[in-house]
């Protein structure tokens, strides 16, 4: 890949689905009338502890009233326990508190009590009930006076299209916002039966942290989506919480991060569904421990098992004979999970390990010594008692043996292409680099003059060890052009540089990227 382009931050028109200077569909902007509607339906929420007898905020977010029974959607990170994120010490949180907006240039007023009643960390969605009123008394629906935001259909969201954001970016003391933008862009995940989900819409504005969980409207005045902070998010004393006059170490932290992606509000079927386990949920269990540890697995078979809860490991060994190379592999991940993959040694010390955040893990380690390696799997968030994960290792001198997995069909046209793109500075992967490939009727220099979606073959972003997976399989025979590049990094791109044989294999990496900086 020969050609270098310098370009300022465009990491954010790389992704196929990027914002089109003529997607703009002229619409005019929600009326005072809808705005003041949508702004009664958005609440601060506000989690609390209990010291000496008084609740103690300790965290707060944003939230949309979805039902007039009191239902409230919001991030699950709002809604559960955050004392890790933010730094503070302490027992989990004894309340939820929910605070209406009943002017737009008066705080909100502190009301009701409220519930977790299904939630999703993966997808850091939450429902919240209503549960009593601030002096404990059960609250009955047929009582209520809440102005609910009409649930809309995320998947009728296209490039171009307004957005419009409420929320509360702080805690106790703010005043409900306003912003307003256009969706630039879509991330999408391929279910176990081929289905196509959104799973993140992207919009070209930025939103302070604390609208975490807010209100994001399409110019009806429908919810489309939820403001979603993306990482861990930073909090500072930047606000008078205790109402004391000062800002001080007394003050609760609350979040400064920027936003600018939106969970689908159809996704909200996902918090609701229940997950029904085979008969024989696991023939490796139990295996939690070194000392449970399921084996020997035997070089190039492949293993299905389950995460079957936020707290199960899975631990298997092996016997290797030989110096040679460690490969392991672990696919097939659960769309809503995150599963992390490990090398141990007879003592239980970790030798090496995949921690990404796609559907796949993969470790490669040179061993000092023969005997016995432990490989762990692990949720880092969610589980699935309906979609097994595949495990496969490699050694005793069988790296070249060709890997098939389950889902894989070696006649099937298309090769699933992998690779990893690292800085040339430190060599270190870069997590949120871009590898795209263009149509084959479609130049490198046409796409980045266009940026057009029909333009965009296949594409996919890197994870934390800079390693990436094409969504779509690549045919073989045809040449494509590709493009790749980050923030902060030099663009690279080449025509006709993807070729893959007839003969290729179902699965073909294709190395390291290096990228320099800029």
């Amino acid at each position: 890949m020969k050609n270098v382009f310098k370009a300022g931050c465009l990491i954010a028109i790389l992704i196929p689905l990027v914002t089109m200077a003529g997607s703009a569909t002229g619409q005019e902007g929600l009326t005072l009338t809808l705005r003041q509607e949508i702004m009664r339906g958005a609440v601060d929420v506000v989690s609390c502890i209990r010291d000496g007898g008084e609740l103690v905020p300790v965290w707060g977010g944003s939230g949309t009233i979805i039902s007039g029974n009191g239902l409230i959607l919001t991030n699950a990170h709002v809604a559960t326990d955050m004392f890790d994120q933010v730094g503070l010490d302490g027992a989990p949180m004894d309340a939820l508190i929910i605070a209406l907006t009943t002017r737009e240039d008066r705080p909100p007023t502190p009301m009701y009590f409220a519930e977790v009643v299904a939630y999703d960390h993966q997808l850091d969605l939450a429902l919240l009930q209503i549960t009593t009123d601030l002096t404990g008394n059960p609250v009955d629906a047929d009582d209520f006076n809440l102005t609910r935001v009409k649930m809309g259909d995320s998947d009728e969201v296209h490039l171009g299209d307004e957005l419009y954001i409420f929320g509360y970016p702080t805690i106790g003391e703010g005043y409900i916002t306003f912003t307003s933008g256009r969706v630039s862009g879509f991330e999408t995940t391929e279910l176990a039966d081929g289905e196509v989900i959104r799973t993140w819409i992207r919009t070209d504005t930025t939103i302070a942290g604390g609208n975490s969980g807010g209100t994001g409207v399409n110019a009806n005045g429908e919810i489309i989506g939820v403001p979603t902070q993306l990482g861990a998010a930073e909090a500072r004393r930047i606000v008078d919480t205790n109402g004391d006059g000062i800002i001080d170490e007394n003050d609760t932290p609350v979040s400064i991060g920027q936003l600018n992606e939106l969970r689908p509000i159809n996704l909200v079927e996902y918090l609701t569904e229940e997950q029904e386990p085979p008969e024989d949920v696991d023939a490796h269990e139990p295996n939690e421990t070194i000392q449970q540890a399921s084996g020997p697995l035997e070089s190039g078979k492949v293993y299905e098992a389950y995460i079957a809860s936020e707290d199960d490991v899975d631990v298997y060994y092996i016997d290797v004979e030989t110096t040679e190379l460690i490969i392991i592999d672990l696919r097939n991940i659960n769309w809503r999970s995150d599963y992390d993959l490990f090398l141990v040694d007879e003592d239980g010390e970790t030798l090496d390990y995949s921690w990404g955040t796609t559907n796949s893990e993969h470790i490669e380690y040179q061993p000092r010594t023969t005997g016995t390696y432990y490989v762990a799997v692990t949720t880092y968030g969610g589980y699935s008692l309906t979609e097994p994960y595949s495990l496969v290792a490699l050694f005793d001198g069988d790296e070249e043996t060709p890997v098939v997995l389950p889902d894989d069909d070696e006649d099937a046209d298309g090769v699933t292409v992998s690779g990893t793109i690292v800085s040339a500075d430190t060599g270190r992967g870069i997590e949120g680099a871009l590898f795209v490939v263009v149509q084959p009727d479609v130049t490198v220099e046409e796409f980045l003059q266009d940026f057009a979606e029909e333009q965009t073959f296949s594409y996919a972003a890197t994870d934390r060890e800079g390693r990436f997976v094409l969504r779509v399989p690549i045919p073989r025979g045809e040449s494509f052009g590709v493009v790749l590049g980050a923030e902060g990094y030099m663009l690279q791109y080449e025509n006709d540089w993807l070729l893959l044989d007839e003969d290729a294999p179902s699965q073909v990496d294709l190395g390291t990227f290096r990228l320099a900086s800029q």
